[in-house]
Order: C-alpha cells, then structure tokens, then sequence
C-alpha cells in the first residue's frame, strides 16, 4: 500500500504507474505479514471507493477483481490506455488456481 496518510515507516521503491510511466513512491512498511494482511483488509473496508465500487457484494472473484479495478486500486493500462488490473489478477488467480481456496473456504463455511 502506497504510503500516502500514513505515520508508519515507508519505503522508497520505484512502480509502474499506467501503462509505461515509472515513478518513485513510499511504500507502507510492516513488522510482519500478519500486520500487513490486517492493514491491507483495514484499507480496503475504510475506503469507501471500494464498498460503492461493489468490492464487498461481490460473489465471485471475477465480480472483485473487476470492482478494485473500477475503485482505482490499480492504474495499470494496456498500450491502448484500457484498464487491465482485473484480467492480470484473474491470470494470476487462474494460473495458481486459487479459486479453489475460495470454493473450498465457502464449502467449509456452510457446512
């Protein structure tokens, strides 16, 4: 998470921004992956571009990772300036089948 409004310490790493511009950016700093995951869930309930972009109504993964794009979670584009953050994220998602875990979770859930 980019560190924007935020009092912890940061990062300066170099990041894609559309479709071919690099820039420098701070990047929020954590003590562990549990403090990472906890903040990362705390950012995406508190802002509300994601509840009104549908990101919690969501059903499917498809449904998510089409509305953190809509939200502007992700300024990637393609050469032709059209949004490409939901179709890497279901590659990604496709590739390591992880839809799995997501079906498994809520076979678990329900019984």
């Amino acid at each position: 998470i980019k560190g924007h409004d935020w009092d912890g310490a940061t990062a300066n790493m170099k990041t894609k921004e559309n479709y071919n511009d690099h820039i420098n950016s701070d990047f929020r700093v954590y003590a562990s992956l549990e403090d990472s995951i906890k903040d990362h869930g705390q950012f995406l309930a508190e802002n509300k571009r994601y509840e009104k972009n549908g990101l919690f109504d969501g059903q499917t993964y498809q449904e998510q990772t089409k509305a953190l794009e809509d939200a502007g979670y992700s300024t990637a584009t393609n050469e032709n300036g059209e949004k490409i953050y939901s179709s890497m994220l279901m590659d990604i998602i496709q590739t390591y089948q992880l839809q799995v875990i997501d079906s498994q979770a809520v076979l678990n859930h329900n019984a």
